[in-house]
């Protein structure tokens, strides 16, 4: 199979005569994502590019995966009218390669949002959930499965701040298993049935419903605490008294059949518990200031996070009151908050207290006394300190980062060996990257090479490599969950080749490499006595002693 890791990176290149690469954005085994401008539009717009290399063995697989990328550009187009997913604007194929280009939507991501703040108010999260789910309805109207729902592929458009849902188009390459396709960043957000390569259009509610969880508690699905099942367990963390969680709950039930039948059905019960909200949340929303056309009057509002129970003043007490203490109040609010109410004009202000005033005094003649001009010499040979060690905090910080940066480009492009050599190298250790992130950044290289070897169907290595991540990694579990589903396929390999050549020794041999760990192992034991029962029932047949498998055998 053709590895993209062994594609030279693309950056200056005009495809199709018309797409210059500007940036590579992102990359799986099979899939490389650009951003490119087009040289033949009004002012080079800019554009999304989807490369897609299939295993190309012969001229059948090349037009069976023709066809494939057919009936799915054929699917995106669809969506074009709607104005809440990036229109496809054209696809072609070029150097046995195949490319979708994609409208590209400017704008923030959840991931950014979700970074930049602790996580939303429950009321943020409604809203997020009714918009997410209109887009969602519509698509699966078309029948479409999205298969990617992360963070990331929500963008908040910097035009009118409405969410638009990205990365469409992500076609799974012919004879490919969807480890493929999987990334760090969405792997936990994938519904179980993904991992069997059979998804279904409550798919993406399982992976909406783990984002809003984490949009609420503001805390990653992979960091939760999980039942027997496998079911995360995030209640504890919310703090409200709604009929949220049962929503939600409900959207990543394990089982798709308990989930909600369809997105319409899904929006439905949340609009009914919860009014639609009429306003939509801005971000970046700070200090706001809206022009009414009626009357001509200004409004100025404060983040909706604070809420500060105003006080009627009328237009002769906003006379008395300095114009800095208005400016001041717009500035920097606080707790005492006052509404000022003129004719045409509506403004939320601070008044400072008389009390604040004469300590502001006090400490002003203090800084003039000679005892205070000692203390100020002290205070700045102290701040000179400080800053020169924050200096080389942040030096050394900047240093982390880069070696990071490296580690995660390697990882990005595929060459997942190199990334775990870079992981333990002297260099990273000797900088003092925290335990806890080489910890990840080597589990999520060895997560990806052995999700390598799955993509092409070799179980048993992508086994013995998935086994040597550390279970103090933050990747362990999910680790768990791919070796648990590669188990399973050795099993039903090794079964089927029983089945098919009576090789009793050669069918225990190929289950040596199912971890003890895995849940699998007492299936494989169970089925390796029905073999051995089958075999002794089978005349000249010599007897192979199971033990070799595992040592609870011996005595079966």
């Amino acid at each position: 199979m053709q590895n993209l890791s062994k594609i030279n990176y693309m950056l200056g290149q005009r495809l199709a005569s018309r797409y210059q690469i500007l940036k590579k954005l992102s990359s799986t085994q099979d899939h490389r994502t650009y951003l490119a401008q087009d040289c033949q539009s009004v002012g080079n717009l800019k554009c999304i590019i989807k490369q897609i290399h299939p295993p190309l063995s012969d001229s059948k697989t090349l037009e069976q995966a023709r066809n494939l990328v057919q009936q799915e550009t054929t699917k995106l187009a669809q969506l074009n009218d709607f104005p809440q997913t990036p229109k496809l604007l054209d696809n072609f194929e070029e150097a046995q390669a195949f490319y979708l280009v994609q409208e590209w939507i400017e704008g923030i991501s959840l991931k950014v949002e979700l970074s930049n703040i602790y996580h939303y108010s429950e009321e943020q999260v409604i809203t997020f959930l009714q918009e997410s789910l209109t887009i969602l309805q519509f698509i699966h109207e078309k029948r479409i499965i999205h298969q990617n729902i992360k963070p990331s592929n929500w963008i908040r458009r910097q035009s009118d701040s409405c969410l638009v849902l990205v990365g469409l188009g992500n076609i799974k390459p012919l004879g490919n298993s969807l480890a493929a396709t999987i990334t760090s960043e969405n792997s936990c957000y994938i519904a179980p049935e993904q991992l069997r390569n059979r998804p279904q259009l409550s798919s993406d509610l399982y992976s909406l419903g783990l984002i809003a969880i984490q949009a609420l508690t503001g805390i990653n699905p992979v960091n939760f605490d999980e039942d027997e099942q496998g079911k995360i367990l995030w209640e504890s963390h919310y703090k409200g008294l709604s009929s949220l969680p049962s929503i939600l709950n409900k959207m990543i039930s394990l089982a798709p059949q308990q989930r909600y039948s369809s997105s319409q059905e899904n929006l439905a019960v949340l609009n009914s518990c919860f009014t639609p909200l009429q306003h939509t949340y801005r971000p970046t929303e700070i200090l706001t200031i809206a022009q009414t056309p009626q009357s001509n009057s200004v409004v100025t509002t404060l983040p909706s996070q604070i809420e500060l129970p105003p006080t009627i003043i009328t237009t002769s007490e906003l006379d008395t009151i300095p114009k800095y203490e208005l400016l001041e109040s717009h500035l920097l609010p606080q707790q005492n908050a006052h509404k000022i109410v003129n004719n045409n004009s509506e403004i939320i202000v601070n008044k400072i207290s008389i009390e604040q005033k004469t300590a502001f005094k006090k400490i002003l003649n203090f800084c003039q006394s000679t005892l205070g001009k000692k203390l100020g010499i002290g205070l700045m040979i102290g701040l000179i300190f400080l800053i020169i060690y924050k200096f080389l905090e942040m030096r050394e910080q900047q240093q982390i980062a880069n070696v990071i940066n490296q580690i995660e480009l390697l990882y990005n492009d595929g060459e997942y060996q190199k990334c775990i050599v870079q992981t333990n190298s002297v260099e990273t250790i000797q900088i003092n990257v925290p335990i806890e992130k080489r910890l990840e950044l080597e589990s999520k290289c060895i997560l990806g090479s052995a999700s390598q070897q799955a993509a092409q169907f070799h179980y048993d290595e992508a086994l013995a490599i998935a086994v040597k991540i550390s279970p103090n990694s933050p990747n362990y579990q999910q680790a768990q969950k791919y070796i648990d589903d590669w188990s399973l396929n050795v099993l039903e390999k090794a079964n089927q080749f029983y089945q098919d050549h009576g090789d009793l020794n050669q069918s225990l041999e190929m289950l040596k490499g199912i971890p003890e760990t895995s849940p699998i192992k007492k299936k494989a034991i169970e089925q390796s006595i029905e073999w051995r029962k089958d075999h002794q029932n089978k005349a000249g047949k010599t007897i192979i002693d199971l033990c070799q498998l595992d040592s609870n055998l011996c005595s079966q």
